[in-house]
């Protein structure tokens, strides 16, 4: 009676196994990344109109790192630490990465907005705030910094403060500084 036992749930195993495995043939199915195609180690399922296709594969793909956390059953992709492939045909620019005041604004405007946790261009009742960038020759770098206006034309001045600010470095794009700390009251 154990043989048999043994011999029907081998079967049974079997047959389980060999659905599994043909569920996860491959596929002729192409998953595009903008202009690019991702070409995935393992197969993809497609069943009722939805593509299923392995989380770990897929972040290899994108370049988003991923791994496991046995003690909370949980899996983690760190998104904001994707990986970018540096071409060996990059080539290097004389007038830096970030060559003007557009660009330094920009890039500046996202980094001290995130660090800040709240956007620094805005309007009150009687102001306009805005960022104001500026080169400073002897650091190399982009300063940008918050300041406004008053809606009804009235000027300020603010001695001895510091505004938000964010200074990057123009040829290699490094943040030299962030302070957020405000002095304007609304």
């Amino acid at each position: 009676m154990k043989k048999r036992i043994i011999y029907v749930t081998a079967i049974c195993l079997s047959l389980v196994v060999i659905t599994i495995v043909s569920a996860f043939e491959p596929s002729d199915y192409n998953i595009r990344l903008g202009n690019d195609s991702i070409t995935l180690q393992y197969p993809s399922l497609m069943q009722n109109d939805r593509m299923y296709v392995s989380v770990r594969n897929l972040c290899d793909a994108l370049g988003i790192p991923i791994y496991w956390n046995e003690n909370k059953n949980e899996v983690h992709m760190d998104i904001y630490n994707k990986k970018v492939s540096v071409s060996d045909k990059t080539e290097y620019k004389e007038e830096g990465v970030i060559p003007d005041k557009e660009t330094a604004l920009i890039v500046g405007k996202a980094i001290l907005e995130k660090y800040a946790g709240k956007p620094m261009e805005y309007e009150t009742e009687d102001k306009i705030y805005y960022l104001e960038v500026e080169f400073l020759e002897q650091y190399n770098a982009w300063r940008l910094y918050q300041t406004f206006k008053y809606k009804n034309g009235g000027g300020w001045s603010a001695t001895g403060q510091t505004p938000p600010n964010i200074s990057i470095n123009k040829n290699t794009g490094e943040v030299l500084f962030i302070g957020t700390s405000t002095f304007f009251k609304d």
